[in-house]
């Protein structure tokens, strides 16, 4: 299985292609001030105990950290995930 991250720019989303396939996106938008706020994020049902929606999160994240960008979350998935204390570092991220 062969999993690839897309930012879709011009549609203000990330998409999750497995096997070359869409199997989930994450909807953002971008405030004046460069902050990146994430709106929802989905994943095929089909493909939910993968794990792939955290991996799918991570991927992105680390995008944003690699690039000093800051983040707030109104997704309650990606909340939930920052929540949890395996992904402290990420809250860094958020403000």
């Amino acid at each position: 299985m062969t999993r690839e991250v897309v930012n879709d720019g011009a549609q203000k989303r990330f998409l999750l292609l497995v096997d070359g396939e869409q199997a989930g996106l994450i909807d953002y938008d971008v405030t004046p001030t460069g902050v990146v706020d994430i709106l929802h994020t989905e994943v095929d049902p089909d493909k939910r105990e993968h794990g792939l929606a955290s991996w799918f999160v991570q991927q992105v994240l680390d995008g944003f950290r690699a690039s000093g960008t800051r983040l707030v979350a109104h997704c309650p998935y990606v909340q939930h995930w920052l929540a949890d204390p395996t992904h402290e570092e990420y809250r860094a991220l958020l403000g």
